[in-house]
Parts: C-alpha cells; sequence; structure tokens
C-alpha cells in the first residue's frame, strides 16, 4: 500500500498467495482486509485506516467511503497536531 499508495483489498487471505499465513490470520484467524492509506501534510504515506473480518466478504461502496472518510480525519488530525506522529 505504501508503494501503490491505494486502497488494499483481500476477501480471503487463505485464497491468496500473495497474504496467504500472515500474522492476522495465522495469529487472530481474520482472513479478510480493506485498507485505506494515511498521508502526511507532504503526501507521504504514514499509515493506513483498515478493518478486518473472520470471514471472507464484500465491502460496499458506501463502507469504502465511509473508510475513506476515517482516513481523511486521521489526515486531519496529523496535519493540524505537529506531535501526532511523535
Amino acid at each position: 500500500m505504501v508503494d501503490s499508495d491505494s486502497p488494499l483489498f483481500v476477501r480471503d487471505s487463505r485464497d491468496d498467495t500473495t497474504f496467504a499465513g500472515n500474522e492476522d490470520e495465522v495469529e487472530f484467524g481474520l482472513s479478510n482486509y480493506l485498507g485505506v492509506p494515511v498521508h502526511d501534510g507532504a503526501g507521504n504515506v504514514v499509515g493506513t485506516v483498515c478493518v478486518l473480518d473472520d470471514r471472507a466478504r464484500d465491502y460496499t461502496d458506501e463502507e469504502r467511503e465511509q473508510l475513506a472518510q476515517f482516513a481523511g480525519e486521521v489526515e486531519r488530525i496529523v496535519e493540524e497536531d505537529g506531535d501526532a506522529l511523535s
């Protein structure tokens, strides 16, 4: 996600060789992931806002937009608080 600067969606990591056996799946049984990048004031990706699930599922456009809005709120906090990333 840092390199692509794009949301990342993994419907079921158990069926995806790129993500199969990842720590969230192995340790916590979480195989579904949707993450949206969070940027600092210079546009660098500094983190994500994400949701995980223990079952394969899809997300509606509304759910994806809501997650993007949450990421926007985090970006606002990062921009306003110079110590937010310290």
